[in-house]
């Protein structure tokens, strides 16, 4: 059964995985940003919204910019490399990121940081995508689900783990703990292969 297929795929665990941590740090600004400016850098409330939007901003070309960079990197590359490249340096870059803003001294600075965090952690998404696109050949749609599915799961979890952080330890500490996500998403694409074939793939394909 494909599905099962699926599920028990190392290559589309893997990138489930990573792509859940890497949405951690996307979930903290989509629930968070906001009230972190207002609760936390002093913004008054249409100060913090007029803040809030920029990261989101610079994001969108962050996204675009990580989709044409994988693409003409994987052409002298190969999809291996180049993939695992964008996005182990984007998330290893969005985490420190993560932690300058975190410890960031201006209001302003922080925002800074967090913009250029938001614009790094989106320049792996369509690393993601191409990547589970690429593993799963034909069956691209039901791994790309078990994918998503992860990626979003995450949302729970910060909006659960950010407030009791925030509340023990402060929010340095529940922006770490984004950076912690964002790293160890990046280390698990040192086992992610974007060139691998489905298994099966082939023979499939001949019949």
């Amino acid at each position: 059964m494909i599905a099962w297929r699926i599920l028990r795929d190392p290559q589309v665990l893997l990138l489930t995985l990573s792509y859940f941590c890497s949405n951690y740090v996307f979930y903290f600004f989509f629930n968070w940003l906001f009230i972190y400016l207002v609760e936390n850098r002093g913004f008054k409330v249409l100060e913090g919204g007029y803040y809030a939007a920029i990261p989101w901003i610079v994001g969108a070309v962050g996204a675009v910019a990580g989709g044409v960079a994988c693409d003409r990197l994987s052409a002298s590359m190969g999809k291996r490399r180049s993939h695992r490249l964008v996005a182990i340096l984007g998330l290893l870059a969005s985490g420190a990121l993560l932690l300058a803003a975190a410890l960031a001294a201006a209001p302003v600075t922080a925002v800074v940081f967090l913009s250029l965090c938001l614009a790094f952690q989106q320049m792996t998404d369509a690393v993601y995508w191409s990547a589970g696109i690429s593993v799963s050949g034909r069956h691209a749609a039901a791994a790309t689900g078990v994918m998503n599915t992860g990626g979003n799961a995450v949302g729970g979890v910060g909006a659960l783990l950010v407030p009791l952080m925030v509340r023990s330890l402060g929010w340095p500490a529940a922006l770490a703990t984004g950076a912690g996500f964002a790293a160890v998403g990046a280390l698990l694409w040192l086992r992610i292969r974007a060139d691998r074939e489905f298994p099966g793939e082939s023979a499939t394909a001949a019949r």
